[in-house]
């Protein structure tokens, strides 16, 4: 699982990096000579839709965050957490118990 979140994640570093390339390229003038300028939510004259490119990005960055964790440890670590905290948890649930009594009534 590792390796294909891996792999899709430098997959969408390397689009990104291709389509960096292409605009510092031919982005700065296009071939009749006008400057390139397009607002986000249009193509570009390259064919580039921004909103798609945004989404691309997160998508990426997104796969590359949840690659690095260890999703086989992550139960036993949680655990370990709520009974290390098992008095603060206890706090929190009374405030939290108090707090709604004073919202709802």
């Amino acid at each position: 699982m590792r390796a294909l979140i891996t792999f899709l994640a430098l997959m969408a570093l390397g689009l990104l990096a291709a389509v960096v390339i292409a605009i510092i390229a031919t982005g700065i003038v296009d071939p009749r000579g006008a400057t390139l300028t397009t607002g986000f939510g249009r193509r570009s004259a390259l064919g580039i839709d921004y909103g798609s490119f945004l989404l691309g990005l997160a998508t990426g960055i997104a796969l590359a965050g949840l690659a690095r964790v260890s999703w086989t440890e992550l139960p036993r670590r949680a655990i370990a957490w709520a009974l290390e905290n098992r008095k603060t948890m206890r706090r929190a649930s009374y405030a939290a118990f108090f707090l709604a009594l004073l919202v709802l009534y």
